[in-house]
């Protein structure tokens, strides 16, 4: 039998295209299994990737965390004393930020601004002042309720001033910035929290918006603002 040269360089084409075909098959499970492994991964678990800050600040830092993980940021600054006493100054940072876990860069960035520590709940990151650590139930956010039930609440801002109410004692002032998407929910919601911080009844509210959206409480010490977010921006500024 004779085999023609074009059926031998058809044969070639044809096995190039099988083994070629098969290294793409392969490499797409292998990229499909490495997404599925990161999917079932702890958030906080996750690699980041390492980045810079040039003259930047830890919500800086906090703000590149927030546009590419998954968990929601809160942002409890560092409270005036009153409203005449001076914007509180954030050190500007000139630091290499190690690629790591989502875990490892909160640390690290905290490390580099010793003021601020971090916790979380459930899905929610809170970056708060390190001195409320010791502070107890004199400092608002650590404050907490036995009992905290609403139902068929449409309007968070009712959640938040239920919350200042229902503390023992002379009422919490605080106030409530509506912006855009934040203004209702979409479903009224009812539920009920037993033993729960107004931390984390914040986070609840918050989460209840979206699975990344957040919270950042400011003003003074006498009164406060919150305002949620879906993105925590640099500078430490937010958008709906």
């Amino acid at each position: 039998m004779t085999v023609s040269s074009d059926s031998f360089c058809q044969f070639g084409r044809t096995l190039r295209a099988f083994f070629l075909g098969a290294l793409v098959l392969i490499l797409a499970l292998h990229i499909f299994a490495q997404k599925a492994a990161e999917s079932g991964t702890d958030m906080l678990d996750q690699t980041a990737a390492g980045f810079e800050l040039k003259d930047e600040s830890l919500f800086d830092g906090l703000a590149k965390i927030h546009t590419v993980h998954e968990p929601a940021i809160c942002v409890e600054f560092i409270l005036k004393k009153d409203s005449s006493a001076p914007p509180t100054a954030d050190p500007r940072l000139n630091s290499q930020v190690r690629p790591g876990t989502v875990r490892d860069t909160l640390d690290q960035l905290v490390s580099l601004d010793g003021r601020y520590t971090w916790s979380r709940y459930k899905n929610t990151v809170n970056v708060f002042p390190r001195a409320a650590l010791t502070l107890g139930d004199t400092y608002f956010p650590n404050r907490t309720l036995h009992v905290f039930q609403f139902a068929s609440v449409s309007d968070p801002h009712e959640l938040v001033f239920k919350t200042a109410s229902l503390l023992p004692g002379p009422l919490e002032q605080i106030a409530y910035i509506n912006l855009g998407a934040f203004g209702k929910y979409s479903h009224p919601w009812s539920a009920t929290f037993s033993n729960i911080s107004v931390r984390d009844i914040f986070d609840e509210i918050a989460m209840h918006f979206c699975d990344s959206c957040g919270w950042t409480l400011s003003g003074t010490q006498g009164f406060r603002v919150i305002q949620f977010h879906s993105q925590l921006l640099p500078n430490a500024s937010v958008r709906d």
